[in-house]
């Protein structure tokens, strides 16, 4: 491999309009590349801005090209994404623009290369700025990369090519679940009074029934500071994170329900079985009187509402007793119970197997960036 300066390989690298674009924002007219558009090797459009036909035109020269790169500049400097035909003639704002590659799949290759551990580590010791990391097209022009001869560049785009569009569709997967899992919780379960869901399983017609939470459960916290935890320790321990830690001294018995009382994670639930602990400002719902998976999914439905209405505005949120006893929910008879609880249960691991899959497709990937560079 061959150690080559960047503005060797490309016939431009300099920067995309900087100045206040806003006041040529349309609602319909040119998509404008910005850097929250690149994530990942790859352009997104979970943040759109559009331009005006003037403003546009003024970019004219400034138009990136198919087999161009971008890097984002300000911010999450380093990422990068290639245009692809579908973003031929963009304009960009705030990017550092590599235009004109002097072979066709050094974009490609530079694409992954700047995804890797190397790569950024090289950028962090260029890049400026105290709260904002800030990086110059000047400095990229003159930044080195040990680069392969044209056909290795290929075989090894093609490789993270390939892991990419496996990624993306599994990721694509998982977003489907999760709107279904979401379409199901708005229609399965029910959200106004005197109303019936807009789903259910065939040959249910009873009406729900009212019960406040305190009714059906038995609601106590837990006794024990956070750093009770044992490393090793038999026990679950449930805190007001979403991760569950150990301890050795039991003091519940599920099955149950636990819900974190405050933080960042305020109204995160598990389900607890066996013996277990729990932290003092988490909650355990036990002696459940109702289908456990049902309600859990009733409360997890309906809790952040309540926790959204009584936060109180800079506080962080926190659950009180009271906000639980008096939970309104809304439940069917047992069969139907069981039901929409068991759709729930099977949705939900179908999604954490989806999470699986997706985090063992990106440790594979992250192997290869850190092994294919040099």
């Amino acid at each position: 491999w061959e150690q080559r300066k960047l503005k060797k390989e490309y016939d431009k690298i300099g920067n995309a309009f900087v100045g206040t674009a806003s006041p040529y924002y349309v609602k319909n007219g040119h998509f404008y590349l910005e850097s929250n558009n690149i994530k990942d090797g790859q352009i997104n459009h979970n943040h759109e801005v559009f331009i005006n036909d003037n403003f546009y035109r003024k970019q004219f020269g400034k138009y990136l090209h198919t087999g161009d790169l971008v890097m984002v500049q300000s911010g999450h400097v380093g990422d990068t994404a290639v245009i692809t035909q579908q973003y031929n003639n963009s304009a960009a704002h705030a990017l550092i623009m590599f235009r004109k590659p002097k072979t066709p799949f050094l974009s490609d290759y530079l694409n992954n290369y700047f995804q890797s551990e190397i790569a950024r580590n090289k950028i962090k010791v260029l890049a400026t700025g105290n709260t904002i990391s800030h990086i110059l097209a000047s400095d990229m022009s003159k930044f080195t990369v040990n680069i392969p001869n044209q056909l290795e560049q290929k075989k090894i785009s093609k490789i993270f090519k390939t892991l990419q569009a496996t990624i993306n569709l599994q990721q694509r997967k998982l977003s489907l679940l999760e709107k279904i899992q979401k379409n199901f919780l708005e229609n399965m379960l029910v959200n106004k009074p005197n109303k019936l869901p807009q789903v259910r399983f065939r040959k249910f017609t009873n009406v729900w029934t009212y019960k406040n939470l305190g009714e059906i459960a038995t609601i106590q916290t837990g006794k024990l500071d956070a750093n009770a935890m044992v490393p090793n320790g038999k026990y679950d321990f449930y805190t007001s994170g979403i991760k569950k830690y150990h301890i050795d001294i039991p003091a519940f018995v599920g099955p149950a329900i636990t819900i974190a009382g405050n933080g960042a994670t305020v109204g995160y639930m598990h389900l607890a079985d066996g013996q277990f602990n729990a932290y003092q400002r988490t909650y355990v719902l036990s002696k459940l009187l109702a289908n456990r998976i049902f309600i859990f999914y009733e409360v997890g439905h309906k809790l952040p509402r309540k926790i959204q209405q009584e936060s109180r505005t800079g506080n962080i949120p926190y659950i009180v007793m009271g906000m639980l006893t008096e939970l309104q929910l809304i439940i069917p008879d047992s069969n139907e119970q069981e039901k929409v609880g068991n759709l729930f249960e099977n949705l939900n691991k179908l999604i954490e197997d989806q999470q699986v899959k997706l985090r063992q497709l990106s440790k594979i990937k992250k192997f290869f960036l850190q092994q294919m560079f040099i």
